[in-house]
C-alpha cells in the first residue's frame, strides 16, 4: 500500500511539474527552458548567457532565483548562508544522506572523517593502477573499425577503478554498472514514475550490498577503501556502517559518472579542435593537466546545483539574495563568463585560468573525489592520445538525456589510421 501510495503521489507531482516547466518553457522563461533542453540538440550554453544577461542573479517564473555568473555562484557556494539540504521530501534522492546533502556541523564531521581515506598520498598511489587499466582497455580496442569510445573506455576505467577501490572482484563492474546507470538519474529530478521505481529498488539493491561488503571489512579488514573508512577515526570518532555506506554510494553515483562524461565530453571537443589535438598529442606531458581543466570548464558534468538561502546572501555590489530562497547555481554557465574567461565559448587547452572552473563546486562542498577524477582523467588521455595520436570521430556523439548531468552515451571512433 506505501508504494502505491507513494507512485500515485509521485506521478501527480510529475505530471503537475512538467505541465507547469513546458508552459514557462514557451513563455520564455530561461530556467524553465534549461530544465527541459534536449542535449544534444539544445544548446545549453546559450540559454545561461540568457540568464547571465539577466544580471548577476535574477528571479525565474518557477519560483526560483538563477544565476549564469562566476562570481556569484563562486560566493553562494562558499556563503555559510546556503544550504545543500534537501528540505522537499517529495524530492528525495539517494544521496541525502550523504555529506553533500547536509549543512555544519553533520556536513564537517563527516567530511573530516571520510578525507582520512582520500588524501593526496593516497589518491597518488592508484596512479599506476589506473594506468594499468587504461592500457588493457585500449589492447581490447579494434584499431581497423570504428568503436564506441564511451562503452569500450570511458565508462569501464572509472568502473574498474571503483570496484579495485572497495578491494571487489572484476566480477561485480557489470553490476556495479546498471546501478550506477539507474542512480545517476536521482542527481536529477525524476522526469518518469517509471524511472522514480528503478531509482528506488536499485538504490535498495546496491545499499545492501553494500552493507554486506562493510559489515565483512569490519570482520576482516584489506587494503581497500572500505577498510580505510571503517577504521578512519578523529579524537574517538568514527564513521558508521550507515555512514559509510552513503559514503560508498555517493563515491559510485557521483565518482563514477563525473569521471565518465569528463572523458567523454573532453576527447568529444578535443576532436572537434584538431589544433588542439595535435598540440596535446605532440606535446603530451606539457598539456595534459590542463587538458582536463580545460574540458571541466567548458563541458563539466553538473549543468547547475541548487541552494537555500539559510539567511540573506550578500552578493555583488551589496545586492541580496533573499532569505528562503531558493537558487539555481548554472554552473555551466558560470565556467563560460566572458567576465572571468576570455572567449569563453573556446576549447583552448593552453588556457592560463581554466582551474578558475567550478566544476568542483567551490567551499565547504568542494568535491573530495576532485583528486581521483583528475588523475583517472589524465591517465585515460595519457594512454589514449600517447597510443592512439591519430584518433578521429567515426559518426556522431549522442548525449544523455538528463539536462542536469550532462554527458555522452555513445562518441563512435576510429583509433588509428
Amino acid at each position: 500500500m506505501t508504494t502505491l501510495l507513494e507512485d500515485a503521489r509521485t506521478g501527480v507531482t510529475l505530471g503537475l511539474t512538467s505541465v507547469a516547466t513546458r508552459g514557462l518553457a514557451l513563455m520564455g522563461d530561461p530556467l524553465a527552458q534549461l530544465d527541459r533542453h534536449r542535449p544534444g540538440i539544445d544548446d545549453p550554453f546559450a540559454i545561461m548567457a540568457k540568464i547571465r544577461q539577466r544580471g548577476p542573479f535574477s528571479r525565474s517564473r518557477t519560483g526560483l532565483w538563477v544565476t549564469a555568473s562566476h562570481d556569484v555562484c563562486r560566493e553562494v557556494l562558499r556563503s555559510k548562508d546556503a544550504s545543500s539540504r534537501n528540505v522537499d521530501e517529495r524530492d528525495q534522492h539517494p544521496l541525502d544522506d550523504s555529506f553533500i546533502g547536509m549543512d555544519a556541523p553533520d556536513h564537517t564531521r563527516l567530511r573530516r572523517l571520510v578525507s582520512l581515506a582520500f588524501t593526496p598520498k593516497a589518491i597518488g598511489e592508484h596512479r599506476e593502477r589506473i594506468a594499468n587499466v587504461a592500457n588493457q582497455l585500449l589492447d581490447a580496442c579494434p584499431t581497423d573499425r570504428p568503436v564506441d569510445l564511451v562503452s569500450a573506455f570511458a565508462a569501464p576505467l572509472p568502473m574498474a577503478v571503483i570496484c579495485d577501490l572497495l578491494g571487489l572482484p572484476a566480477s561485480e563492474r557489470e553490476r556495479f554498472f546498471r546501478w550506477g546507470e539507474v542512480l545517476i538519474a536521482a542527481l536529477d529530478r525524476a522526469r518518469s514514475l517509471d524511472g522514480a521505481r528503478q531509482v528506488r529498488l536499485a538504490n535498495a539493491e546496491l545499499r545492501a550490498y553494500l552493507a554486506a561488503v562493510v559489515a565483512e571489512r569490519r570482520r576482516r579488514p584489506d587494503d581497500d577503501l572500505v577498510s580505510a573508512l571503517a577504521a578512519a577515526a578523529d579524537e574517538g570518532d568514527r564513521l558508521t556502517d550507515a555512514e559509510i555506506v552513503s559514503t560508498l554510494t555517493l563515491l559510485l553515483i557521483a565518482g563514477f559518472e563525473t569521471t565518465v562524461n569528463l572523458i567523454g565530453t573532453g576527447t568529444s571537443n578535443l576532436l572537434d579542435s584538431r589544433d588542439q589535438l595535435e598540440l596535446v598529442s605532440a606535446e603530451l606531458d606539457a598539456h595534459v593537466g590542463n587538458l582536463v581543466e580545460e574540458s571541466l570548464r567548458f563541458e563539466g558534468a553538473v549543468m547547475y546545483t541548487f541552494r537555500v538561502a539559510l539567511g540573506d546572501i550578500q552578493v555583488g555590489d551589496g545586492a541580496a539574495i533573499p532569505r528562503g530562497a531558493t537558487v539555481v547555481l548554472g554552473l555551466a554557465g558560470a565556467n563560460r563568463d566572458p567576465a572571468v574567461f576570455d572567449q569563453p565559448d573556446r576549447f583552448d587547452v593552453t588556457r592560463t585560468n581554466a582551474r578558475e572552473h567550478l566544476a568542483f563546486a567551490s567551499g565547504p562542498h568542494y568535491c573530495l573525489g576532485a583528486a581521483l577524477a583528475r588523475l583517472e582523467a589524465e591517465e585515460a588521455w595519457r594512454a589514449l592520445l600517447g597510443r592512439h595520436p591519430q584518433i578521429r570521430r567515426a559518426g556522431e556523439a549522442t548525449y544523455r538525456p538528463s539536462p542536469i548531468i550532462r554527458g555522452l552515451a555513445s562518441l563512435p571512433v576510429v583509433l588509428s589510421r
